[in-house]
């Protein structure tokens, strides 16, 4: 969805896209669930660059990482709102 929307942005501003980004390989990471590197039970970003491999070997130029910072909704940063415009819990 992010790239989708830099690339709206740009189209819509009449801009060209950069040329890294036309011929990015790019990878979505939700660190929460990759790896958890200190038994916490939640994954981490030591965690994370444990597993850098993979991307790299499916030739990923381009990494995205999730919010990852305390919230006091348990979303982990990200604001989860339903459709109704509601936020929902954790």
């Amino acid at each position: 969805m992010g790239i989708a929307l830099l690339v709206l942005i740009f189209r819509r501003a009449g801009l060209t896209m950069p040329d890294w980004l036309n011929k990015a390989v790019l990878y979505q990471i939700h660190p929460q669930s990759l790896a958890d590197s200190n038994g916490s039970g939640s994954g981490d970003l030591p965690g994370v660059a444990d597993r850098l491999d993979y991307p790299a070997w499916l030739g990923v130029t381009t990494i995205r990482l999730n919010p990852i910072f305390i919230s006091p909704v348990r979303d982990a940063g990200a604001r989860r709102v339903s459709r109704s415009g509601r936020r929902r819990s954790g």
